[in-house]
């Protein structure tokens, strides 16, 4: 029998007028020193949005069996703990970011693949974690020339991966007519590995 380990992941989000059009996130895994932070750019950003996206980001992103979240977001902690599953029930009626808590109650409790998840609450700069993924955060935020992660293509191309498997959990929306028409390539291009 082999003995599952946990991965401990930082995340933090930025946003540096909030609210503004753009934000950062900021991901560090300290056992393999990967940092990583992307700008995303959203006409609704806020930190909230920011905080929510990190977390979202190191989930779809890490493949652990078991994964422990460290972020200074008491917004993202508290509520990912006490509130979301029931407001999944009320189906997220007048919740804020009801859109990121979906696929976030998804990765957490809606897995097929179950693995454990653990989301703690640190000071913030309380832990050398923490301020990595805060320096990854604010400087993807603030960054002209960085990546920017197109998270809702991203999420839509997970929400529609599997719909079966996720019959029960997140439901993939209508797509909106766009103005120009997407060529092939530009269609399955993606971030993320799905």
């Amino acid at each position: 029998m082999t003995e599952s380990k946990t991965v401990t992941v930082y995340t933090d989000g930025a946003c540096p007028s909030n609210p503004s059009p753009i934000g950062g996130i900021g991901i560090y895994t300290p056992s393999t020193g990967i940092g990583i932070g992307y700008k995303v750019v959203d006409e609704d950003m806020t930190n909230n949005r920011a905080e929510l996206l990190a977390v979202i980001m190191a989930l779809m992103s890490e493949d652990a069996e078991s994964i422990e979240i460290f972020t200074d977001s008491e917004y993202v902690s508290k509520n990912l703990i006490e509130n979301v599953q029931r407001w999944r029930k009320d189906d997220y009626k007048g919740i804020k970011n009801s859109d990121l808590w979906e696929v976030l109650y998804d990765l957490t409790y809606g897995s097929v693949n179950v693995r454990f998840t653990y989301v703690t609450f640190c000071r913030r700069g309380s832990l050398i974690g923490n301020k990595v993924s805060d320096a990854l955060a604010s400087g993807a935020a603030n960054e002209l020339d960085n990546y920017t992660w197109d998270y809702k293509k991203d999420l839509k191309a997970w929400i529609n991966k599997d719909p079966k498997v996720r019959h029960n959990t997140v439901k993939p929306k209508k797509a909106k007519a766009q103005a120009k028409p997407k060529t092939k390539n530009e269609a399955t291009k993606s971030f993320m590995p799905f």
